[in-house]
């Protein structure tokens, strides 16, 4: 008698446990993702000579949490990589992250609210053993918290920009082009100047250079703005960037300085009404309806499903056979 048999081998995927996209309430994840923006950002060079790390990353890193070291640290480009390749990290505020972390070696000059920028995995819900194992890196904080900075906005309206980046980007405003700086908007800053035509050579008009171009303003979170003058409004020149999957905002009243570009915008903007009733009732300059939101106050619509979203939870996925 001759038995047949067979084996048969069934592969499926699984999940292997979620994890936060922005990274943990307690220590968020930081920076601005500018990998939608209509107006390409370049990508980043890294050359880290203490954890012997080079690539070619993208625009948005650290923004999110994910394995950032995959497809762009030479480390991970070989049949068999470390551990730490498949490791998800973002960077943090050393200032507002209670989980392990440690001062960036890749980007040692970038800095988050002028504090230098540190990286967690464990926000990620990951592991850095393994990568400081390799690198014999370890993991210390540089920032002193104790010490406030100025120039990055309000306590209830901060700026969210990294600042530190290098070279410069042509971004337009109202149809008109300047060379920026790449950093622009992570601190109050006279974004500008030098920068825009009017605020370089003066209004074609009259040779003259508008007031506003001497008022700092930066980006800030639509969602985590409030208790200042004048309403902030949505970004052109880095229109389709996102901070935490939510719409770039300006603002020049966190920064302590005014609105003055004469477009009616801060008289007519949501943030004038101080009930529900008149903001559900209103619209800003644009003809966009207003909306409550609880703890903030009357912002633009389109907002308020944005801001009052749970955060993203991911599911990782493993083959099981």
């Amino acid at each position: 008698m001759i038995f047949f048999i067979c084996i048969l081998y069934f592969s499926s995927h699984v999940i292997a446990g979620t994890y936060k996209k922005f990274g943990s309430e307690s220590c968020p994840c930081v920076g601005i993702d500018v990998s939608g923006s209509k107006k390409s950002f370049p990508s980043i060079m890294i050359n880290d000579t203490k954890s012997h790390t080079f690539g070619m990353f993208p625009s948005d890193l650290g923004t999110t949490c994910k394995a950032w070291d995959e497809g762009s640290n030479f480390k991970c480009s070989g049949p068999n990589p470390p551990q730490w390749c498949s490791q998800r990290w973002c960077f943090v505020d050393p200032c507002n992250c209670d989980l392990p972390l440690s001062t960036s070696t890749y980007l040692p000059s970038w800095k988050i609210r002028k504090k230098p920028l540190h990286f967690s995995y464990e926000t990620c819900g990951g592991s850095g053993d393994s990568w400081f194992k390799e690198t014999e890196i370890i993991p210390h904080v540089s920032a002193k918290c104790s010490e406030p900075e100025s120039g990055v906005g309000s306590e209830a309206c901060p700026c969210v920009g990294i600042s530190g980046k290098p070279g410069h980007i042509d971004l337009l405003y109202n149809g008109r082009g300047g060379a920026y700086k790449v950093e622009i908007g992570s601190t109050c800053g006279l974004w500008e100047s030098g920068a825009y035509p009017d605020c370089t050579t003066g209004r074609e008009e009259d040779g003259v250079i508008p007031e506003w171009c001497s008022q700092r303003w930066c980006y800030v979170d639509p969602c985590n703005c409030k208790n200042i003058a004048s309403s902030p409004r949505q970004t052109q020149k880095i229109a389709g960037s996102n901070i935490r999957g939510r719409p770039m905002y300006f603002s020049f009243s966190t920064c302590g300085d005014e609105y003055l570009l004469g477009d009616g915008w801060p008289e007519a903007s949501c943030w004038t009404k101080t009930n529900p009733e008149e903001c559900n009732s209103h619209a800003n300059l644009k003809g966009q309806a207003c909306g409550w939101l609880e703890g903030t106050g009357c912002i633009d619509g389109h907002l308020v499903e944005l801001c009052e979203a749970p955060e993203p939870v991911l599911s990782e996925e493993k083959d099981e056979v």
